[in-house]
């Protein structure tokens, strides 16, 4: 099944937030609400959104809230919201395990991409569905080197 990246500017925000409140990792820090807040709260021009979803034949499988901006002390680019951590990439529900690490890697392969980022910062929601409901989880991001 082919995965195919897909630049936030490209997806509807109401399929993009309800994909939010279906996808059992998300929280309202994924939802484009947040991400505009945030891409706002600094009050400068230097924040760009990068944030994406990953597309396959039954639609949209994960979204990537991700915002490039100076770091607090303006000597550096990151990712990050408004100096805080990015929440990691919430999935579709129906995802396998091991189509979930094929596109983890492809994720990271476009968060690595992006051209002079010097730190990221990302968390697991503590009151998603998962978390809550004592899904075992095992942090995905030092898989990643995080």
């Amino acid at each position: 099944m082919p995965l195919n990246i897909i630049p936030i500017s490209n997806i509807d925000s109401s399929e993009w937030n309800e994909f939010c409140v279906n996808s059992h990792q998300a929280w309202f820090t994924h939802t484009t609400h947040w991400l505009n807040y945030t891409m706002n709260m600094r009050f400068s021009d230097n924040s760009i959104n990068h944030s994406f979803g990953i597309c396959d034949d039954n639609g949209l499988g994960a979204i990537i809230p991700l915002i490039e901006e100076d770091s607090l002390d303006g000597k550096n680019r990151e990712i990050s919201m408004a100096g805080f951590p990015t929440p990691y990439p919430a999935f579709r529900n129906d995802i396998l395990p091991n189509y979930r690490i094929k596109i983890e890697k492809l994720i990271f392969e476009k968060i690595f991409s992006i051209d002079k980022i010097n730190y990221f910062n990302f968390y697991i929601p503590p009151l998603s569905n998962n978390i809550l409901k004592k899904v075992k989880i095992i942090s995905p991001l030092s898989k990643f080197g995080f």
